[in-house]
């Protein structure tokens, strides 16, 4: 075998390194998704194309103040679509997590006309009706298998901390709908906290969501941390931080000039990720964690060029 000449070794680190700082890895962690309904769409059909629209116009809107929803199209194709990042995620962040969402879901579910996928930094919502004004029920509960060693005092800490939570996000005034706290349970032991609506709920739609998840939430008190997803809200709690709590909800977007009369271009696109099973896990011990690394048609060009050489 002959060896690899030293020039082709220098190319290679020097196209790695640019590769790395020019497309850094995007680290979403994923969490679940459905595949809603019984029907599907046709390649190249109108839905299709409003759907890829709709997927186009989420990164940068979302950016904006965390949350964004949309129609494409006129009946009988329309596409309804929202995302909602969570409360902590900086601009950018959100824009990342809207782009890898809408790119992925297509993988994980395709052809599909209605589907959720929650990263832990964003949800996905879409369909082929309207949903905007109601409360999902779809339901994705991940749960710590280690339980607490006094569990009495845990769970009331626990149901203490998801009551005034929730209470904070139902009267929130500014409509963000997110809200984090932390509790002691001791000395040295705390809980924090975590809940979230979307904020197309209205004040009531948002608290009954919340009931919801956080009495299901309380089946698993003995554990040392749990969550609970819907398309329209979530909570969670653990006993270390899992937030960031200096990131504040954005201020409302400024006034912006009437929309051009084209979007602007999709994200890059990654090959799509392999059809998981049909069938739900019924317990998850911990989150997976995804891991995206992209790089241009022009890079991949070089990269090949370095690779025939030598």
């Amino acid at each position: 075998m002959n060896p690899v000449p030293f020039s082709c070794l220098c190319f290679f680190l020097v196209f790695s390194c640019a590769l790395l700082l020019t497309n850094p890895v995007n680290a979403f962690i994923f969490v679940d998704y459905y595949c809603l309904g019984d029907t599907n769409y046709t390649a190249n059909s109108p839905f299709e194309s409003n759907l890829y629209e709709l997927f186009r116009s989420l990164p940068g809107n979302a950016s904006l103040t965390g949350f964004y929803n949309d129609t494409k199209g006129t009946s009988p194709d329309q596409a309804y679509g929202l995302i909602q990042c969570r409360g902590d995620q900086e601009s950018q962040e959100c824009h990342d997590c809207a782009g890898v969402a809408g790119t992925d879901i297509t993988g994980y579910c395709p052809n599909s006309k209605s589907a959720i996928l929650w990263f832990d930094e964003c949800l996905l919502h879409y369909s082929d009706s309207w949903f905007f004004s109601s409360i999902d029920i779809n339901e994705v509960l991940l749960y710590n298998r280690q339980n607490v060693t006094n569990p009495d005092l845990f769970r009331d800490r626990v149901g203490q901390l998801m009551g005034n939570l929730s209470s904070t996000v139902v009267n929130d005034t500014s409509k963000f709908l997110y809200a984090t706290r932390e509790i002691g349970v001791n000395e040295t032991e705390s809980i924090y906290g975590l809940v979230q609506c979307t904020r197309n709920l209205n004040r009531d739609n948002c608290s009954n969501c919340l009931r919801m998840i956080i009495s299901d939430l309380a089946v698993y008190g003995d554990s040392i941390g749990a969550q609970v997803h819907t398309g329209s809200c979530s909570a969670r709690y653990e006993i270390y931080p899992f937030f960031n709590a200096t990131v504040f909800p954005p201020p409302p977007p400024p006034a912006l000039p009437p929309p051009p009369t084209s979007f602007p271009p999709p994200p890059e696109s990654h090959s799509p990720l392999s059809q998981p099973p049909n069938t739900q896990p019924p317990n998850i011990v911990d989150n997976s964690s995804g891991f995206l690394l992209r790089f241009s048609a022009t890079q991949f060009a070089i990269f090949l060029v370095i690779v025939m050489a030598c």
